[in-house]
Order: structure tokens, then C-alpha cells, then sequence
């Protein structure tokens, strides 16, 4: 790996440094495959799974890096949500396309949660063949670089081709089913404040 591949993901090595920043993964993650379906609704996220074999491929990583800069993050922290030895539990990853790739080089095998320290989005990363993009409504609909219920229809008939195992394929959909609730508030509400409230992640008025 070159050095700029190297520069672009930086391990995180100080023991107390990673048991810091792996607890802020503890409301946001149930480890190690899946989002806290409570964090999502309270604060007004959309998540929808895709399709990424190891990850990402360069479409993702441009599409992800797009919001992850407009959101206004140049780097973020990548964080095993799964126990791990002899490898390292917490990544520093430039949002660019380029460090979103090595990311994926690095940890394509692993379970790992994209996210900032103040937890303004989360991209959820499995080995098995999807990952999960979560977070306020603006900034999933620019990750995924279409509309959240075309990228669920996709997501759908990639799990449900009759060539994956029936297992596999039963996982998939429960996969879609389980996030299908989660779309987002379009006013970029933080908890169910003012003048609306969520519910599984959309937005209602409140009485």
C-alpha cells in the first residue's frame, strides 16, 4: 500500500483513546450488524441498506463523499462493531473517495461503522454483501445519488433474486423490512422537539 493510501487511513493505537471513541458507537450501533432502531427514530434518521460486496466500489465511495463533505466532515472515524484481534479497532478515514476506498481494502471483511465523533450520520459496513446508510434525510439521499424508495426497490430485488440461498435471501429482506420504516425528516429534526414528533423515523405533527 502506498503512502497515500496509508495517509488517508490512520490507525488509532492509544487504549485509551479507542475505548473513547468505541463507546460512542454504543447508542448508535447494535453490534454488530445493525443500527439501534431507537436512536433512529428519535433522531429523525433515514437508513437503507445497499448492495457493496467488500464495501464499496468507486460509485459509492464518490456518492458517500459527497455527503459526508457537504455535511461539512473532511474525515471520520471508522469503528469495529465487532471484537477483533490483532487488528485495529478504530480508523481515522479522509472522506474523500480515494480514503473511503482504502478503507475498504482494509476492512472489507469486517464489520466497521463510518461516523463522526458528534454522530451526525453513520454508514454501517458487513461483510455480507450490503452496507447501511443512516442518518438526517438530506444527507442519505446524497449518499445514496438517488431517491431513498428507488434505493430501497434496488436493495429488494438484490436480495430477493432466486439464485442466493434461502437463507441468504430471507435475510436480505428482513434486512429491508426491518429499515423500510426509516425515512427521514425532512426538516432535519434532532429528537422529537418542537412543533414535531417522530415515529420510526418520519416526521408527524404533534398535538
Amino acid at each position: 500500500m502506498t503512502n497515500q493510501a496509508l495517509e488517508s487511513i490512520v490507525p488509532i493505537t492509544e487504549e485509551a483513546e479507542v475505548k473513547r471513541l468505541c463507546s460512542i458507537t454504543n447508542e448508535v450501533v447494535d453490534p454488530p450488524g445493525n443500527f439501534n432502531l431507537e436512536w433512529l427514530s428519535r433522531n429523525c434518521w433515514a437508513a437503507v441498506p445497499i448492495e457493496g460486496a467488500m464495501h464499496f466500489n468507486q460509485q459509492d465511495a464518490h456518492q458517500l463523499s459527497q455527503a459526508m463533505r457537504t455535511a461539512g466532515f473532511e474525515e471520520c472515524l471508522a469503528l469495529a462493531t465487532e471484537p477483533l484481534e490483532n487488528f485495529p479497532l478504530c480508523y481515522r478515514v479522509s472522506t474523500s473517495a480515494h480514503g473511503l476506498l482504502d478503507f475498504s481494502r482494509v476492512c472489507g471483511a469486517l464489520f466497521f461503522v463510518l461516523m463522526p465523533e458528534t454522530r451526525s450520520f453513520g454508514v454501517l459496513c458487513t461483510p455480507d454483501d450490503y452496507y447501511i446508510v443512516a442518518g438526517p434525510h438530506s444527507f442519505v439521499r446524497i449518499a445514496l445519488g438517488s431517491a431513498i424508495e428507488e434505493a430501497r426497490k434496488s436493495f429488494v430485488d438484490f436480495g430477493g433474486n432466486e439464485g442466493w440461498p434461502d437463507a441468504t435471501r430471507k435475510h436480505f429482506l428482513s434486512v429491508a423490512s426491518i429499515y423500510e420504516p426509516f425515512n427521514g425528516s425532512l426538516s432535519e429534526c434532532s429528537g422529537a422537539t418542537g412543533e414535531t414528533e417522530c415515529v420510526n423515523g418520519s416526521e408527524r405533527p404533534t398535538d
